[in-house]
């Protein structure tokens, strides 16, 4: 199975704080499993809006990046989706023409009317992890993947060789979470399909993950909670 974007709960990071962008409770009944080398997809992107006044005869415009846009020529119909909406008019796609890596901008097809360019790009700064964790009084955590955000930013992840990939092995079973985290100075947005966050995992029940346990002796509820999280350490 995969988990999509859309099996998470999506949320805004905390600027320069490692805080929660992305949560998946597993469901009653269920068990996730995870083993080394599951294939994860990630992709980061930002919001930047420019209000821009009429300038007759303008057909498109240079707009600075407000963060370091990632630098993956591989991904260029991918790094930024834009929207223009002249005033009174539909919104609309507008035409990517140029990524400048080195001078940090787009150039944009827009109309010489004023109105509202919406750009949503990957960026390359800080840090993410993905963690597994136990609830309950004293909570476990353990970390399933962690790099810089560079690294995973400006790779083609399309290519199944270059995903980046879980660490380590681990059974979630229901009411265990997985949280994905970002450090970074600049704030998130997943509206956009160049926002993308998938993982690979295989899906079983927790009546076949209790009668797994009971060969080794786990009775209770609590025993198995023990159990799995042993297994962690």
């Amino acid at each position: 199975m995969k988990l999509t974007k859309d099996s998470f709960q999506l949320l805004l990071n905390q600027p320069n704080t490692m805080s929660n962008v992305a949560a998946y409770e597993v469901p009653r009944g269920e068990v996730l499993s995870l083993i080394p080398g599951n294939a994860i997809t990630l992709y980061f992107t930002t919001m930047q809006v420019e209000a821009l006044a009429d300038d007759p005869g303008r057909t498109d415009i240079n707009i600075v990046a407000n963060a370091p846009i990632a630098n993956n020529p591989d991904l260029t119909d991918k790094i930024c989706i834009a929207y223009w909406t002249p005033t009174g008019q539909p919104r609309e796609r507008a035409e990517v023409l140029d990524i400048d890596f080195t001078a940090n901008e787009f150039e944009i097809e827009v109309t010489e009317d004023e109105g509202t360019l919406e750009i949503y790009y990957m960026f390359q700064d800080g840090s993410a992890e993905i963690i597994a964790i136990a609830p309950g009084v004293g909570v476990k955590e353990q970390p399933v993947f962690n790099d810089n955000v560079i690294n995973i930013q400006t790779v083609n992840q399309y290519l199944d060789s270059a995903k980046p990939r879980v660490n380590t092995k681990l059974l979630l079973p229901q009411n265990f979470r997985l949280n994905l985290r970002l450090n970074s100075d600049v704030m998130i947005d997943w509206t956009e399909s160049n926002a993308v966050f998938n993982m690979q995992a295989r899906k079983t029940t927790m009546k076949k993950l209790r009668q797994m346990a009971a060969s080794d002796g786990v009775k209770t509820d609590k025993d198995l909670y023990n159990w799995i999280v042993s297994s962690w350490l």
